[in-house]
């Protein structure tokens, strides 16, 4: 399971705390079928001791409406969500758009530094590839452990993910379902 118990939670958090490192936090609280990633009591962990570290949060739609406290139906844009995010908790807010493509075009919206930026990528239909957030979101850490400013970080971690979808290797499982992995392997080209 992904779910950390409440003493791992403790220990990531002080861990984090007395580190001053640039800290990326995918919240990883819903798969993108829907199921609960994460333990009832965790999101109050989330919400008060980890995203305020953060350097940069990265949800999804889904994750952000929970972290926002908002219904599943509400009318909020993207850029709404994402400002409303980074004010909340202090921090840059990422908003990743993969699950909700419009005109065939995926977009993530940051708000960071008072503005909104946006990085767009041509939608691909590969509705069983999984691990793209948490691609992305390794991807954002990366470039800032070398020191690269954040709008950068998102824009390579996205060109790294669109290099890992369109290079995916697949197969069929004996049931007939379709599998995908990403590529990870790879160097980021322009």
């Amino acid at each position: 399971t992904l779910e950390l118990d409440r003493r791992q939670r403790q220990m990531c958090i002080r861990d984090s705390e007395s580190a001053n490192l640039p800290l990326v936090v995918d919240p990883v609280m819903v798969a993108s079928s829907g199921r609960s990633l994460m333990a009832d009591d965790a999101l109050g962990a989330y919400q008060g001791r980890l995203l305020p570290l953060a350097t940069v949060l990265t949800p999804n739609l889904t994750e952000a409406l929970a972290l926002l406290g908002e219904a599943s139906d509400s009318t909020a844009t993207a850029d709404e969500l994402a400002e409303r995010l980074a004010v909340r908790y202090g921090r840059a807010a990422l908003l990743t758009g993969g699950h909700h493509p419009v005109d065939g075009v995926c977009t993530d919206v940051l708000f960071h530094e008072g503005r909104i930026e946006r990085f767009e990528a041509p939608w691909l239909d590969l509705p069983s590839a999984h691990g793209t957030g948490c691609t992305l979101s390794a991807a954002i850490t990366a470039g800032l452990a070398r020191g690269a400013a954040l709008p950068e970080c998102i824009a390579s971690a996205k060109r790294f993910v669109m290099q890992a979808l369109e290079n995916a290797m697949r197969w069929t499982s004996e049931s007939g379902r379709e599998l995908i992995a990403l590529q990870q392997c790879q160097r980021v080209t322009q």
